[in-house]
């Protein structure tokens, strides 16, 4: 994965794998066999990653898979549109019941990533918002204490905007709250902020978030 062709050419072979796929690894790469032979060593480094699957040691995984993921985290930070999503797509696979070293270090450049977007402009940037929290909610006990709190940060500034509808980022504060043991100590500046914005939220709202302010 060290090339950005590497990783695109990877992502671009969705769906093969799936248990309701009609496409074999074979057909889809035509006699391709040097082709299908590494992508097949990088479905198998994905594997090694992932808790049921993997009878490796932790330690062992991380010399194997580190490589790879410290590529594809390069690679998730570029400029270039494309790459960002074919790494994004690639690093949600090594992340998706993924080992909690791997689940660690994808969470922190999502949360980044998550970050910049979120500050630069909400409703442009959207639709890739929604993209990245779903990869974020399998990685969320994974999670330390403070890439909770920054997502929930993230999500009162959601929460704010007046353009977005607030049942769905208020669900997802919810989740939050639920993993953590002490959240009114955890979130305590967004739960300040939340107390703020119920004042002014609709009657349906506050119900909503009764959870989250008591």
């Amino acid at each position: 994965m060290e090339r950005p062709a590497s990783v695109i050419a990877f992502s671009d072979i969705k769906g093969v794998n799936s248990p309701d796929s009609d496409i074999s690894v074979a057909a889809a790469f035509a006699g391709d066999f040097k082709s299908q032979k590494l992508y097949e060593c990088r479905r198998w480094c994905v594997a090694l990653a992932r808790k049921r699957w993997t009878h490796f040691a932790e330690s062992d995984v991380m010399r194997i898979v580190g490589k790879n993921l410290q590529n594809l985290l390069r690679h998730f930070q570029s400029a270039d549109a494309s790459l960002v999503a074919a790494a994004r797509y690639v690093l949600v696979e090594y992340a998706c019941d993924g080992l909690y070293f791997v689940q660690q270090r994808v969470a922190v450049v999502m949360l980044d990533r998550l970050e910049d977007l979120v500050e630069s402009s909400i409703i442009s940037n959207l639709k890739e918002i929604v993209v990245m929290t779903r990869p974020l909610k399998r990685m969320l006990r994974s999670m330390s204490t403070a890439q909770r709190r920054k997502w929930a940060s993230l999500l009162v500034k959601m929460l704010l905007d007046p353009s977005l509808r607030k049942e769905p980022v208020i669900e997802e504060l919810k989740m939050l709250w639920l993993v953590e043991d002490n959240p009114g100590r955890t979130f305590a500046e967004a739960e300040r902020q939340l107390r703020m914005f119920a004042k002014s939220a609709s009657a349906a709202v506050r119900l909503e978030m009764r959870h989250l302010i008591g």
